[in-house]
């Protein structure tokens, strides 16, 4: 029998001063204690003693400006020689000058392979005009988006969160989005919602050891193709 490669659909390898400065968010307000070291490489090797063989890294641009860097910075890490294979993410705001050619340079010219958009974070919604171009490329090219569609460092968010994914995904019905941190108090709303019965799988990173959430995740109501695990940052 051949045992299925483990992939962490939800990792953020962050350069430099970012990294450390969202690390610093979950210690110093969200008052975890990280399990993982800040270092790429000892986080790589890590995973793979874990059994994980292949990471998706997720940047996310907190205001415009920043996403080209961020992509650069993130197919670099994919480049490098790492124990783990990498699979380069990119993002965008929709406050950056023409945000689909951000995407389609990171896609094309630099190996980028999925898109990270965090709304709560960036302050923006996914029905910005401006994105419009954006959900055209990745339905043409099926690139996964990942969305970020919780407001806290756990995940927890309001079920409107999830509102305007539905609206897009009514609008861009091949667009293959992933949500993430839906192993929330708002797990009620996106499976009534047009976007996991048409679009959707929900995933969340894998840093708790809540097995009590893990087991909500998994249970067979929810859909079948789903890239499940808990939502909050490992205590050491």
């Amino acid at each position: 029998m051949t045992v299925a490669e483990v992939v962490d659909s939800h990792v953020h390898l962050l350069p430099g001063r970012l990294g450390a400065k969202v690390r610093t968010i979950f210690t110093d307000v969200g008052g975890y204690d990280l399990a993982y070291p800040a270092d790429h490489a000892a986080v790589c090797e890590q995973l793979a003693a874990e059994g994980v063989a292949a990471v998706w890294t997720l940047p996310y641009a907190h205001r415009p400006g920043v996403a080209d860097s961020l992509n650069r910075a993130s197919t670099a890490t994919a480049a490098a020689d790492l124990a783990v294979q990498v699979v380069a993410g990119a993002t965008v705001h929709p406050g950056d000058d023409a945000p689909v050619t951000l995407v389609r340079r990171a896609v094309e010219d630099d190996g980028a392979r999925v898109l990270k958009l965090h709304c709560s974070v960036g302050r923006f919604d996914p029905l910005d005009p401006a994105l419009a171009p954006v959900w055209d490329y990745v339905e043409e090219t099926r690139l996964p988006v990942v969305v970020h569609a919780g407001r806290s460092p756990d995940g927890v968010g309001s079920g409107d969160d999830l509102l305007p994914l539905d609206e897009t995904a009514r609008r861009h019905p091949a667009a293959r989005i992933v949500i993430a941190h839906c192993g929330t108090t708002t797990r009620p709303t996106p499976w009534r919602s047009s976007i996991v019965t048409r679009t959707c799988t929900p995933t969340s990173p894998r840093w708790s050891t809540d097995s009590s959430r893990y087991r909500r995740l998994t249970r067979p109501a929810w859909p079948t193709d789903c890239c499940s695990g808990p939502t909050r940052p490992t205590p050491r």
